[in-house]
């Protein structure tokens, strides 16, 4: 272990801006990623962003796997420097590097809502109604958001929501949708170059999560929902 103040050999050329945590893996490196390993490890990683404000905890990794193909979490893959966007991500995703940990199994979408806030930024209650980006119906969102919109209609059998324009920055800014009121309930699914089109929950609960990263907007979308 090596203090914050010290410089450690971990990431070549990339040491002087980085912090660096190893996981403990051998063998089937999937087992030994437990709960308690993420949960261990995003305690630290809200501690030293708490510490040092120039770390941003939103701008993290998170996407594995493009609506292309490609997958991010497997192999090398050079994300940028330190002036990228995803300052929280892997050995694997730093410039000239050779180390592919913590590699395919590790699941950085958990981790991510591990590591943020799940408080609800918006809810709506009515049976029906217009949902859109924060842009509303002809501005572009805006870099750096996380926007959680909760749709909660009581004792309705389901909700369904129809996306009738959606555009975001294509490879980095998406959204998910979950059956139930947090982030942890079951995804329904995850979008960012294909329209939605209709959305079906069962209940009276659905999340609306939105990330976009820091740099780069769209349009975003409309939607409406009806119970």
């Amino acid at each position: 272990m090596v203090s914050e103040a010290d410089r450690a050999w971990h990431v070549g050329n990339e040491n002087g801006y980085t912090i660096g945590i190893e996981h403990e893996a051998y063998g089937n490196i999937y087992s030994y990623f437990t709960p308690v390993m993420y949960q261990a490890s995003a305690n630290l990683v809200r501690d030293i962003c708490r510490r040092r404000p120039n770390i941003h905890s939103t701008r993290m990794f998170y996407r594995d796997t493009l609506d292309n193909g490609s997958v991010l979490n497997n192999g090398v893959h050079n994300l940028g420097g330190s002036s990228a966007c995803p300052q929280i991500r892997g050995h694997q995703h730093y410039p000239s590097q050779t180390h592919t940990d913590p590699g395919p199994y590790w699941n950085w979408n958990y981790y991510f809502k591990l590591i943020n806030s799940t408080i609800i930024d918006e809810t709506h209650t009515d049976s029906v109604g217009v949902f859109t980006d924060s842009g509303g119906e002809m501005g572009n969102y805006s870099n750096d958001e996380r926007q959680l919109t909760w749709i909660h209609i009581a004792d309705a059998d389901s909700i369904v929501l129809e996306f009738s324009d959606f555009d975001l920055e294509a490879d980095y800014d998406f959204m998910w949708i979950y059956n139930g009121s947090t982030p942890f309930a079951p995804l329904i699914g995850r979008w960012n170059t294909r329209n939605p089109g209709r959305v079906v929950a069962s209940g009276e609960d659905m999340l609306v999560e939105f990330r976009s990263d820091c740099d780069g907007t769209r349009r975003g979308w409309r939607a409406q929902w009806h119970s």
